[in-house]
């Protein structure tokens, strides 16, 4: 009998000291009206406290029917005919946009390596979207792959029976913030 006492005691306490020990990792839920204390980071040198933020912390949401992408704050877009969008700075330059190229079977495109990438095909989409510009297909880690002509950088993301380019130029977009762009982008 005192075996199975110490048994159930032994057991009683063990689930005590766990629940207690789930209770204490737990906390008050952030407070949303609070200051967030993770977005301030001490310069060492001055001392003081800089709120500090992501490229995109404040993103614009550019919600269209085929695709979704996020923009820095501030940029703007202005509808094309195709479906897709010229994106525009805070100064109202073009910096970039989303081109539809309609392309049978796009979804089902795969691109192993570079050498792919070097067929007629591939030279036929090229003029379309840069006409009467040199580039070069690469390896993308965003979308399918990538084409680069002079300063503009086209990415291509598949859908159904669609490409998505999602052009950007360099000097349009810092490299954080094209990479917060490009990580974005979204087909539906």
């Amino acid at each position: 009998m005192k075996k199975t006492n110490l048994k159930g005691f032994l057991t009683l306490s063990l689930a005590a000291l766990l629940a207690l020990s789930l209770c204490a990792c737990g906390g008050e839920p952030a407070d949303s009206d609070q200051p967030d204390d993770s977005q301030q980071v001490e310069d060492v040198e001055q001392g003081d406290k800089t709120p500090t933020a992501p490229a995109a912390d404040t993103p614009v949401a550019v919600d269209k029917e085929a695709y979704t992408l996020a923009l820095p704050e501030g940029f703007t877009t202005q509808d094309a005919a195709d479906g897709g969008v010229t994106i525009l700075d805070k100064d109202g330059k073009e910096v970039g946009g989303v081109m539809v190229v309609e392309c049978k079977g796009a979804e089902n495109l795969k691109v192993s390596s570079e050498e792919d990438l070097n067929s007629d095909g591939y030279a036929v989409l090229a003029e379309q979207v840069a006409p009467e510009q040199k580039g070069s297909f690469a390896m993308s880690d965003y979308g399918l792959f990538r084409y680069t002509a002079g300063d503009t950088a086209h990415t291509f993301f598949p859908k159904g029976d669609y490409l998505y380019d999602l052009w950007l130029t360099e000097k349009g977009l810092s490299a954080e913030e094209t990479s917060g762009v490009l990580g974005s982008f979204a087909a539906k």
